[in-house]
């Protein structure tokens, strides 16, 4: 009896198999039939194709998303490039947030995005070398922007080398999104705002990646936090890290499914896309909630989710990207939070005699956050800070960052 994709192999040959018939049924049946897959294939392309014949999707987008569901995403790797094996050790970040990383791992699990191989020691590795080359990169977490206290877990990519072998000449691109709403948001206007459920996981990664996109980690189904086990995992589904993945999501979302829904009427209003949030832009509020409305049925009949319990209902002062935008006053102010948070930081590094470059770097996306807030020209308050930082980088490898006088 072949065991099902939810269930935990007994053994690495197990896992094998698994792994292997799933290679299979992405060649025979497509990307789009795995376990951890929502995207409606068979309802999802007649509708691109008429989008494309509409004039409101490209040929080129439309054949990239086409390829990605049937074959699985590429992210622009050229495997070539990833020779050899190795194994790299998790990050303290991750194992400080050991609660929220299982807890995220355990959901990617459940949900067939991620596979839960065998249990892993060091001699195991020789049980990988069917492969002529693979890697288990190491995971890290960092805070999620807008979920005080909350941790997310990422994959490093760049020290394994996979972001080395990524072409990224087909997927680089510019988020507009605060310039959009700016520009969209006029005197009086209503705005509403929506977030995509666990976007990059949405997209079915291409099998021959997968032996790139191993870790390890432990064993989520245990329920002992204090137990030491590790097991290896392997994403079959979209991760955070993956440098092609977010002009990969651009494509798929903003370029193809957001025109498919202006082809198809759902979508009239402006509706600019920062990564997985979506700011609707109108001038009547009834219009406004009644096409968010709208759209959120139309992707979830396509099999991509909105986060419905965190939709904020159209309003003509709204929180969106951090800042609150006010259509009557016509301002943009920073967050309660974060002006706490901004303030906080540049009162205790005002008296500090030196700063590291992260921390310079920090202080740096910060204030360009603040500027946004201040009148035409307020950038120039930047110009010393910027200078100070001229000619350093952090050397691959190193423990600590270089510092940097305070000035």
């Amino acid at each position: 009896m072949t065991t099902p994709p939810s269930s935990p192999p007994s053994s690495s040959e197990a896992a094998f198999r698994q792994v292997h018939a799933l290679e299979e049924q992405v060649k025979t049946d497509g990307a789009c039939t795995l376990p951890g897959v929502s995207i409606a294939y068979e309802l999802f392309m007649p509708i691109m194709m008429r989008a494309v014949a509409r004039g409101y999707v490209r040929q080129e987008h439309a054949d990239f998303v086409a390829d990605g569901l049937r074959f699985g995403f590429g992210l622009g790797v050229d495997v070539s490039k990833l020779r050899g094996r190795r194994l790299f050790r998790n990050y303290p970040t991750a194992v400080e947030a050991r609660a929220a990383v299982s807890k995220a791992t355990r959901a990617r699990v459940e949900q067939g995005k991620t596979l839960r191989l065998f249990p892993f020691r060091a001699e195991d590795r020789a049980v990988l070398d069917r492969w002529p080359s693979w890697r288990i990169f190491p995971m890290g977490a960092v805070p999620k922007p807008m979920e005080p206290g909350a941790m997310r877990p990422f994959s490093d990519h760049t020290a394994t080398g996979m972001k080395d072998a990524t072409d990224l000449a087909l997927l680089r691109h510019t988020l507009t999104a605060l310039v959009d709403i700016a520009r969209f948001l006029r005197h009086m206007y209503f705005m509403r705002v929506s977030d995509v459920d666990s976007a990059f996981p949405l997209l079915p990664i291409a099998p021959r990646l997968w032996r790139y996109m191993m870790f390890i980690w432990f064993d989520v189904h245990a329920g002992d936090e204090a137990g030491v086990l590790s097991y290896l995992y392997l994403h079959v589904c979209g991760d955070f890290g993956s440098a092609g993945l977010p002009g990969t999501w651009k494509i798929f979302f903003t370029d193809v499914v957001m025109g498919m829904a202006r082809s198809e009427m759902v979508l009239t209003l402006e509706a600019p896309i920062y990564v997985d949030d979506i700011s609707l832009i109108g001038e009547l509020q009834r219009l406004v909630d009644h096409e968010g409305a709208a759209l959120t049925a139309f992707l979830r009949m396509l099999g991509i989710f909105i986060k419905e319990i965190k939709d904020r209902a159209a309003a003509q002062v709204q929180l969106a990207l951090g800042f609150w935008w006010d259509s009557i006053n016509r301002t943009r102010t920073l967050s309660e939070r974060k002006q706490q948070a901004y303030v906080a930081m540049l009162r205790e590094f005002e008296t500090r005699r030196s700063l590291s470059l992260r921390e310079r770097q920090q202080m740096a996306g910060r204030m360009q956050r603040a500027v946004m807030t201040m009148p035409p020209g307020a950038a120039c308050f930047m110009a010393t800070m910027y200078a100070l930082m001229r000619g350093f980088c952090r050397c691959r490898g190193s423990r600590d960052a270089p510092r940097v006088p305070s000035g």
